[in-house]
C-alpha cells in the first residue's frame, strides 16, 4: 500500500514542483509525505486488516479445520508478499 501511495505522490509532485527543483525536492518530499501518511493512516489500516484476516482463519479453524489448511496454503504466498 505504501509503495503504491509513494508512486502516486511522486507523479503528483513531478507535476507541481518546477523543473529546476525536481532533483532535490521530489524525492525528499515523496519520502517525507509518504512516511507521515504511512504511519498515520496505512499502518493502522493494515493492522486492522491483519486482525480481520486472523479472525477469519481462526473462524475457519474452529468450524472446518481440514479446509483451513488448504485455504491457508493457497493464500499464504500473497499474505507473505503483502507483508
Amino acid at each position: 500500500m505504501l509503495a503504491w501511495c509513494a508512486g502516486k505522490m511522486e507523479k503528483w509532485l513531478n507535476k507541481v514542483i518546477p523543473g529546476i527543483f525536481k532533483a532535490i525536492f521530489v524525492g525528499m518530499l515523496t519520502v517525507a509525505i509518504t512516511m507521515v501518511f504511512g504511519f498515520t493512516v496505512l499502518a493502522p489500516l493494515g493492522g486492522y486488516l491483519g486482525i480481520y484476516i486472523g479472525n477469519f482463519f481462526a473462524f475457519l479453524a474452529n468450524n472446518i479445520g481440514s479446509v483451513t489448511v488448504g485455504v491457508l496454503a493457497c493464500v499464504l504466498p500473497w499474505l507473505i508478499m503483502a507483508g
